[in-house]
């Protein structure tokens, strides 16, 4: 059996306007369905609680699955180009050799430094944490009825998502996001951090058995301390 998991971003809420219209439809389209406002949490070494917050969203066929479908309505998407540099000339924007009217970098600003002059990008310097994601597959559940876990003052841990709550198939799949300080020292054997993960996994959430199948991830610039102040976006039409 294959099933997709979501290791990536856990999650999207919506506060714009526009935007909620579109993940309305979205819902109905069942692509997208309405998963949780409220997640518990673990501090000083037991569950505190529950903290409520915005509706979080998440999609049965995975938050790809969100963009593929927004991609339907564009004439050719093509996902096998390696596009190695982008310019700003006369005739528009010069992605290798396609000439394109706008271009969306979809990508953390140092990947986005690689392929464009500074100039066309903010002129900050974010601190970016990595982050190492590990997919953890039981025989069954064997843990509390919740749909996450923040777990504050771990040094291993620091959110556990109960991915078949999450995808709404209830399968017994969890993703563990390891500390961004542990994660520093495994970024080069991410496989590395699985015993630690496992085990505080099962401490967080009072589980006896052990996983039957284990995977990690490596995310190096998974989120920035500090977000920008404002949105920022640069064009440039073709005549």
């Amino acid at each position: 059996m294959v099933r997709i998991v979501d290791y990536g971003a856990s999650y999207f809420t919506v506060s714009d306007p526009d935007f909620r219209t579109l993940v309305e439809e979205m819902i109905t389209a069942g692509v997208v369905r309405p998963w949780t406002d409220t997640f518990h949490v673990h501090t000083e070494g037991t569950m505190a609680g529950v903290k409520t917050g915005p509706m979080r969203y998440a999609a049965p066929a995975g938050l790809r699955s969100v963009v593929e479908h927004l991609a339907k309505s564009l004439a050719a998407v093509d996902t096998e180009t390696h596009i190695e540099r982008i310019d700003i000339t006369d005739a528009g924007i010069q992605a290798d050799i396609y000439t394109a009217q706008h271009v969306a970098l979809c990508m953390p600003q140092p990947q986005a430094e690689r392929m464009v002059d500074s100039g066309m990008l903010p002129d900050v310097n974010l601190t970016w944490e990595p982050v190492i994601a590990v997919t953890l597959v039981f025989d069954d559940q064997q843990w509390l009825d919740m749909d996450g876990v923040f777990v504050n003052d771990d040094p291993v841990i620091t959110w556990v998502a109960d991915d078949g709550k999450r995808r709404g198939d209830d399968a017994p799949v969890l993703v563990a996001h390891v500390n961004p300080v542990f994660a520093a020292r495994h970024l080069e054997d991410p496989s590395g951090v699985l015993p630690n993960v496992i085990a505080a996994t099962r401490r967080v959430l009072g589980i006896e058995a052990l996983p039957s199948w284990s995977w990690a991830h490596r995310w190096s610039l998974a989120r920035p301390i500090a977000g920008l102040d404002e949105d920022f976006g640069c064009t440039r039409s073709s005549p």
